[in-house]
């Protein structure tokens, strides 16, 4: 485990060829919601300028929020300014990166590398044109939290940070295992996703005292509905307008 750093140029690429979800398959996207993508990136890269944020964890209190999506298109539009990016797949219980990057879910991954089954540098893909590295969940695992906790993660993690000006890494919502709350342990900067019109209140509430001690540093509202001034934005999932706005702390 000595290795400090990746050689990016052995790197496996693969095509670009989203489901639908990760949206930006166009360098020169400038629909609205491409825009306020691009403003959350520059919102943290301001934050960055008077506080450590180079690991990200993006997680929600509820599954189905959009922390995914959040974190993928996050992770693609950081990459516009010629940043390496690593988009990592936590959330070992449910991964949806693949499905939504248009991946194979059979990728090899984390949980692969974790046992000692493959070097750091087979478990990462480069997908084109994007020039986005993404590092999958990988082979189902019956204990997450253990594989986590684990000293490979940390050396893992140490890695990145060699390697990598960004790691965002999608994590499983905060209820109801750990996982997340030790994630966040690790990591410089945790955002919430609140899904609007569907979050819980108490539920948000609950996720945000149990963030106490840990690096919480904004929540992102996610699917906010504005059609009454918004009637020209024409770009919807699930019937409601996806624009993602950055409360921070």
């Amino acid at each position: 485990m000595a290795q400090t750093g990746l050689d990016l140029q052995t790197i496996e690429r693969v095509n670009w060829s989203p489901n639908g979800d990760a949206r930006f398959s166009r360098q020169k996207d400038r629909s609205v919601v491409a825009e306020k993508y691009l403003l959350l990136a520059h919102r943290l890269r301001r934050m960055r300028q008077t506080k450590p944020l180079q690991t990200v964890l993006i997680t929600s209190s509820v599954p189905a929020e959009g922390k995914t999506s959040v974190a993928a298109n996050l992770a693609h539009v950081l990459t516009r300014h010629g940043s390496r990016v690593l988009l990592l797949d936590a959330d070992l219980r449910a991964p949806d990166l693949p499905r939504m990057l248009g991946l194979p879910s059979s990728l090899p991954g984390l949980t692969d590398f974790l046992d000692d089954e493959i070097q750091f540098e087979a478990a990462l893909r480069c997908i084109s044109p994007l020039e986005l590295f993404v590092l999958a969940a990988g082979k189902h695992v019956e204990d997450p939290l253990d594989k986590l906790e684990s000293p490979s993660f940390k050396f893992l993690l140490n890695v990145a940070r060699e390697t990598f000006e960004w790691i965002i890494i999608d994590s499983p919502p905060l209820a109801p295992f750990a996982d997340a709350h030790h994630l966040a342990s690790l990591v410089d900067g945790v955002f919430l996703v609140v899904r609007w019109g569907m979050t819980p209140r108490r539920e948000l509430e609950q996720s945000v005292a149990s963030m106490a001690g840990l690096p919480l540093r904004g929540m992102i509202l996610n699917a906010y509905d504005q059609k009454n001034h918004d009637d020209y934005y024409n770009y919807y999932q699930s019937g409601r307008t996806v624009r993602p706005t950055l409360f921070s702390r």
